[in-house]
């Protein structure tokens, strides 16, 4: 199986005593090696394991992340509107100090 794996017995036998991680690609190979289907692998460790049912939490998010979407997206047309005046406008002072369209502007 190490030989299969690419790696030395010695690490082969760190993978089989829990001293080395297992990655991925090489969980793979021996569930192919051994004609086994990953899937049910997994599914066998796992079916007593209760996982947290985050899907309200992910429907908060995305509805607080919408909603600042919405914010933002209003902040930047009105910014997008106040740089066409400014540039659209002839100023009567340099564009540094011309506050003319600009002081009565909130966000």
């Amino acid at each position: 199986m190490a030989e299969m794996l690419g790696i030395s017995q010695k690490n082969y036998g760190y993978i089989e005593s829990g001293r080395c991680k297992l990655s991925l690609i090489k969980f793979l190979i021996i569930a192919d090696s051994l004609e086994l289907n990953p899937l049910e692998i997994i599914n066998s460790m796992t079916s007593d394991v209760k996982w947290p049912d985050i899907s309200k939490d992910l429907r908060d998010e995305k509805a607080i992340l919408e909603e600042r979407i919405k914010i933002l997206a209003s902040h930047n047309d009105f910014l997008q509107e106040t740089i066409k005046i400014i540039l659209n406008k002839k100023h009567c002072c340099p564009l540094k100090t011309c506050t003319k369209n600009l002081h009565n502007a909130t966000l």
